[in-house]
């Protein structure tokens, strides 16, 4: 324990870490590559590793640490309506807030199904997601809409109210989300469980992203081209 009387607790392991900051350049990189570079290639790459990066979180969010497991944030109406009510900072728990829940799941949600629109996308001009070939052009249609008008704006909105969160936390609040995030630990008043975080675990976490990359290029590879 620290002078302040505070717990240094391991909130948030490596593979957890590790994924949010890969996410984060590979949305970055997505949104890049489409609207600036308008390469169409790298585009799909991002789009790609976002898949994977999404999908190697659902695991890790049955297996991984425990402020990382989604048993640890359970999404509630009545937790999220108290926490906005209080008039002082609610201390909930180490790892992610009710806010915090939402936002995860609605980041995961729209992730997902901006990557599977992508998929069956058609612009009519240089790209032709994978999944398109084998789909009506009906469901081909309504996909590259959405992932052209509405699921990117989506995403650009949630994305904008979760910086925006974490910049009020962080600069009003006074809670280092950005440094918890990059070193894992956080200063708390109380003992509580921590994240077991051993090499064994991330060379797991290794495993379980090669084993989803390696699934997604063999996947591809059977996709008429």
């Amino acid at each position: 324990m620290n002078k302040s009387n505070k717990f240094s607790l391991k909130v948030w392991d490596l593979p957890t870490r590790v994924f949010h900051w890969a996410l984060l350049l590979a949305v970055v990189g997505s949104a890049y590559s489409v609207w600036v570079s308008q390469d169409m290639v790298w585009h799909a790459r991002f789009g790609y590793t976002v898949l994977a990066l999404c999908m190697f979180r659902l695991v890790w969010g049955v297996v991984g640490g425990h402020w990382s497991r989604f048993a640890s944030f359970v999404p509630s109406w009545r937790r999220t309506r108290d926490y906005l009510s209080s008039s002082e900072s609610l201390v909930t728990q180490p790892g992610h807030s009710p806010l915090g829940a939402w936002s995860v799941y609605a980041l995961l949600l729209f992730l997902l199904l901006q990557v599977a629109s992508g998929l069956g996308s058609d612009d009519d001009v240089g790209f032709n997601g994978p999944l398109a070939p084998l789909l009506s052009s009906g469901w081909v249609s309504w996909l590259t809409a959405y992932h052209a008008d509405v699921g990117r704006w989506v995403l650009t909105g949630l994305i904008a109210l979760h910086v925006l969160a974490v910049l009020f936390y962080t600069l009003v609040k006074r809670q280092g989300l950005i440094q918890t995030m990059w070193h894992g630990l956080r200063q708390w008043p109380v003992d509580a469980v921590a994240s077991v975080d051993t090499w064994r675990r991330r060379l797991g976490a290794l495993a379980i992203l090669a084993v989803i990359a390696l699934g997604i290029a063999f996947l591809l590879q059977l996709l008429p081209a």
